[in-house]
């Protein structure tokens, strides 16, 4: 037999709350992650908790979604969700870019550190790491690399992976919003983190009236949202950056974000702050900024993102909010800071020299073998994703002590990313003949076309090889069609190149 391990909570007390939505879904009394909740309303005078502390116990406390290490980012679908450093490894290139340009805009300095603060499974450090090793060895050597995480089960496979880049790693236990560093001359880095700090939430009850959302169980057992006055705290956050409200809106108010921001500019003796994350410069336009994430499994065949994961699956899926990058910078400057650079997550890889990342990395390699190409066109194909703005990425470098010019790229913006092509064979193609390419950049359909050189190749793209179709251009010769490559629906370019004869090593 089962034993009942449910926490008994008192009758709820109004105490000038209102209910504004019962939700449907009955706390699973039993489930270690609810009890911890639960624990937290028993000892509360009126039986409710700020939202903030349901989200707080569901992702970070003992049975907590990052804490115990239920989270998977990957690209494999069966896994709860992917950033973009695990997309691309040119993504923490192009961050390590941009670290060897703030060392050398201090001066080349002995003193010099990378703190990355929440870095899931460690594929920003890797990538970034092994650039740096490529463009400044001396960097490299010479360089500290710490990571914050609260994540206390994601830290042994951070250090598996990132034993392999061959450099000494200084891991801290600990939450970033507390930033356990100080007097740091380098750079600050983060990849979606300030989206999973817990917030609160303002709303309007159905009298139009200003207040705060609380989470508590009724006396049914279900999970239940209620309207109740804000704390200072939260009034005083909404005020001062005129936070915008409508009917029915759930406004996040990431007060921990704003502390984060606090921290790290106060950290920080000179040197760079670079943030990625979802939002925007100004309050998110959503009439919910709060979400969930669920792996395949526990969707069960639902899609999208889902406001009630969070009750149904407590401890097992991630929450996430917006972040409001304008409440971000406001603190910086406060600080010292100044803006480098503020934009969508494309604009700013490309402001970073995203393109020269990509010439260094595909020289480096002693021979564009197939394995290269490959990793190449994949890593460009979700690039050019990010570049086209399919998601609500936003970005920004912030400085201290060096100048705004000498932390951005050199090269005109026409200068930069898409242009940036390798040579690439075409088996019987005659010099002079043209190729039509049809290939998807994400949703959207895309045909270019280029001219075979005397050694039988052609210029293209590296993402224009990922679900593409090389065939002859009919409108330059009167020959039959041909039809040279076709990767449309093929997961392994490598596989399809073999089965037509490349040697594909």
């Amino acid at each position: 037999m089962t034993k009942d391990r449910s926490i008994t909570l008192e009758p709820i007390q109004s105490n000038g709350f209102e209910v504004l939505r019962k939700t449907g879904i009955a706390a699973d009394t039993n489930k270690p992650e609810v009890q911890e909740i639960m624990a937290l309303l028993k000892r509360s005078d009126t039986g409710k908790i700020p939202f903030s502390k349901f989200m707080e116990k569901s992702l970070y406390g003992q049975f907590g979604y990052y804490s115990s290490g239920k989270v998977e980012i990957s690209l494999d679908k069966t896994t709860d969700f992917i950033t973009a450093s695990e997309r691309s490894f040119f993504f923490g290139a192009t961050i390590g870019d941009e670290v060897v340009r703030v060392w050398e805009a201090l001066g080349s300095p002995d003193d010099f550190s990378v703190v990355e603060m929440g870095a899931g499974e460690g594929g920003m450090s890797e990538s970034l790491l092994e650039y740096i090793k490529i463009k400044s060895p001396e960097l490299f050597e010479k360089i500290r690399y710490n990571i914050v995480d609260l994540g206390k089960e994601l830290i042994p496979r951070q250090r598996e992976r990132l034993s392999k880049t061959g450099k000494q790693i200084q891991w801290v236990y600990g939450s970033a919003t507390e930033l356990p560093i100080a007097n740091v001359n380098g750079v600050f880095i983060s990849n979606e983190l300030p989206d999973a700090f817990p917030v609160e939430q303002v709303v309007r009850n159905d009298k139009g009236e200003l207040g705060q959302m609380f989470v508590g169980i009724d006396e049914s057992g279900e999970w239940t949202e209620y309207w109740g006055e804000m704390t200072s705290e939260v009034s005083e956050y909404v005020n001062k950056y005129e936070i915008k409200v409508g009917h029915n809106d759930y406004v996040a108010i990431n007060l921990l974000a704003a502390k984060f921001q606090e921290n790290i500019s106060k950290a920080l003796n000179q040197g760079a702050v670079i943030t990625f994350d979802y939002g925007a410069l100004g309050q998110p336009e959503k009439e919910s900024d709060v979400r969930s994430y669920a792996k395949a499994h526990i969707k069960k065949g639902d899609s999208g993102r889902n406001i009630d994961w969070k009750y149904k699956f407590v401890g097992d899926v991630d929450i996430t909010a917006d972040v409001n990058f304008k409440v971000l910078e406001d603190v910086a400057m406060d600080n010292g800071l100044s803006i480098a650079f503020t934009g969508q997550q494309g604009d700013l890889l490309q402001m970073m020299g995203m393109d020269e990342v990509m010439r260094l990395i595909v020289s480096n390699y002693k021979e564009l073998s197939w394995k290269n190409i490959l990793k190449v066109s994949k890593s460009m194909e979700t690039f050019g994703m990010f570049h086209l703005g399919f998601y609500d990425f936003y970005g920004h470098i912030l400085t201290k002590g060096v100048s705004s010019e000498s932390v951005l790229s050199s090269r005109s913006r026409d200068e930069r990313l898409l242009k940036f092509k390798i040579k690439f064979p075409i088996p019987g193609g005659k010099a002079g003949d043209t190729v039509i390419i049809d290939y998807k950049r994400g949703e959207r359909d895309e045909v270019e076309i280029e001219e075979i050189d005397e050694n039988g190749m052609i210029e293209v793209k590296p993402h224009a090889l990922v679900d593409s179709k090389f065939s002859r251009d009919k409108r330059s010769i009167d020959e039959p069609d041909q039809v040279y490559y076709d990767f449309k629906g093929k997961d392994d370019l490598m596989k399809v190149l073999q089965e037509i004869g490349i040697k594909a090593d």
